[in-house]
């Protein structure tokens, strides 16, 4: 079976990563969101809640729908609590990946993550774009979109690798601060790497 191109897609919180995914898709690419299968399998995959009610108690669930509230107060305030939690999701991430990978073969595939280094998913992509913005511009664009404090986005944003960190370990870096326009930024990358895409960017 024909392996598909993949484009690893990384940025912190309130980078605009899903911004950048948005064009590529509007090319043709196929978008896999490994954050949002996330949140779809603490629901679904019953061996994964499991799994986290034994690892953080049964509470981490309520009305049979995980806590995220709950779960986020200790992950985030404890790096011990949050490497045990990437230990239980990261592979049923990458079951689910598997999968869509062979069913999009014969498509280019963006797989958005915000822990691509971290969970061990840049091994599997052939081309790693990070996209980087300023934090106090994170901060103001997570507080519009999640109701978040400033406190609570700041523990996760240092709970997350750096943007220099992150541009040292990619192939390119997207600058997404609102003042650099990102569609040239995307067309001059992807021409520098040879990838052809089937529709014109709009």
């Amino acid at each position: 079976m024909k392996r598909p191109f993949i484009i690893g897609l990384t940025g912190g919180i309130g980078s605009g990563k899903s911004t950048v995914a948005k064009i590529l898709v509007s090319i043709g690419f196929c978008w896999y969101q490994a954050d949002q299968v996330a949140k779809e399998l603490y629901e679904t995959d019953i061996a994964l809640r499991r799994a986290l009610e034994d690892t953080f108690g049964e509470q981490v669930y309520s009305d049979n729908k995980l806590d995220r509230g709950f779960l986020a107060k200790i992950v985030f305030e404890d790096t011990n609590a949050l490497n045990k939690l990437n230990q239980l999701v990261h592979p049923a991430v990458k079951r689910h990946f598997e999968k869509f990978a062979q069913e999009h073969s014969q498509c280019i595939i963006v797989r958005e993550a915000a822990i691509l280094f971290e969970s061990g998913s840049d091994k599997d992509c052939d081309l790693i774009v990070t996209v980087a913005c300023p934090e106090d511009t994170r901060i103001a664009r997570v507080q519009k979109r999640d109701r978040l404090s400033v406190d609570e986005i700041t523990k996760r944003i240092k709970s997350q690798m750096t943007d220099p960190q992150r541009a040292e370990k990619s192939d390119e870096e997207i600058i997404n601060d609102g003042q650099v326009l990102l569609i040239p930024q995307v067309v001059e990358l992807l021409e520098r790497h040879g990838v052809i895409w089937s529709k014109q960017i709009h």
